[in-house]
């Protein structure tokens, strides 16, 4: 295929065409590390309907119209670009491929299962984790007539007021970016959570730390929920704290739609029940300490357990770390 490229056979030298989440999957499979499978629709195909639909030269001049000094311009006219974006026609080759690579996907797995869209990017001379949850992310998505609207919003994505106002701070080009969506299994995690392999606020490089609370790890992002936290020592590999908290929310499925995904209240009955046993403690304890090893730097890895079977969601550098 041109334009789609399987999870499992991404590389790190591939990250100017998939993006930075897409290729450090790509990386972890090939180490043995369990990842949901999937494909990544490349770099090139969003500027394949860019240039068929010949799009940039009207972005480009709502772009340079927008008063970065007032967020309502930015608002206004980043949704006048994703406009455009979502609805532009995909061109007949590159819809096949995603469609074809859609059936397939479908057949490893089960007809009836659902399906995660989620944004991977990559901006010149920028890490990753200077830009986290700027791009869009989707759970629970089942069937084309749904899943390829999602795909168009990863892309437009890229044009949302928040990533566009950090990228005018950052002084990056328009075109000086990646967006590649990746479509992989839905994980319908019991728990999940961060796992950081060094102690971000001590900078303690001998300790590990690991958030963890019901359901999708989206509760983690948008900080509104209270979470256990756990610290873990690397050698010997042991747990040193643990803090059950008293959870209050956590994102699931939505059971009332059959799709996507709801904010729920923890149910009183587990709300102070420990997220996580000794054993899986140590498991990702383990499995953070060799994420490490294999990309040379301290992580940040997002992880998820169903049925007690650990997956693993996302790895990027640590940045701003002081020893």
């Amino acid at each position: 295929m041109r334009y789609i490229k399987w999870i499992r056979d991404l590389g790190r030298d591939e990250t100017f065409i998939t993006g930075d989440k897409a290729a450090s999957l790509g990386v972890l499979i090939q180490n043995g590390f369990n990842v949901p499978g999937g494909f990544c629709i490349t770099g090139p195909a969003f500027e394949y309907l860019m240039n068929e639909q010949e799009l940039m030269p009207e972005i480009c001049r709502i772009m340079k119209t927008i008063d970065f000094k007032c967020y309502d311009d930015i608002e206004e006219k980043s949704s006048a670009i994703r406009n455009l974006i979502n609805s532009a026609e995909i061109p007949e080759d590159l819809m096949d491929e995603i469609l074809e690579s859609l059936r397939e996907l479908s057949d490893a797995a089960d007809s009836a299962s659902y399906l995660a869209v989620r944004s991977s990017v990559f901006f010149e001379g920028c890490s990753r984790a200077g830009f986290p949850g700027m791009m869009d992310t989707y759970h629970y998505i089942r069937g084309q007539e749904k899943i390829l609207p999602c795909i168009r919003h990863c892309w437009a994505s890229v044009y949302t007021a928040r990533s566009l106002l950090w990228r005018h701070q950052q002084g990056i080009l328009n075109n000086h970016f990646v967006i590649a969506p990746l479509v992989q299994n839905m994980i319908h995690s019991e728990v999940s959570g961060i796992l950081l392999t060094v102690n971000a606020v001590t900078s303690n490089k001998n300790e590990i730390i690991v958030e963890a609370n019901w359901g999708l790890g989206d509760s983690l992002v948008s900080g509104a929920a209270i979470v256990d936290n756990y610290i873990l020592g690397r050698d010997p590999l042991d747990i040193k704290q643990k803090t059950i908290m008293k959870k209050n929310i956590y994102i699931t499925f939505d059971r009332e739609e059959k799709q996507g995904k709801k904010q729920y209240q923890v149910p009183s009955e587990i709300s102070t029940v420990c997220t996580l046993t000794d054993e899986q403690l140590l498991e990702l304890a383990d499995a953070g300490i060799r994420i490490e090893k294999v990309f040379q730097s301290p992580q940040n890895i997002e992880w998820a357990y169903v049925k007690g079977e650990l997956f693993l969601l996302q790895a990027g550098k640590i940045k701003a770390l002081i020893f």
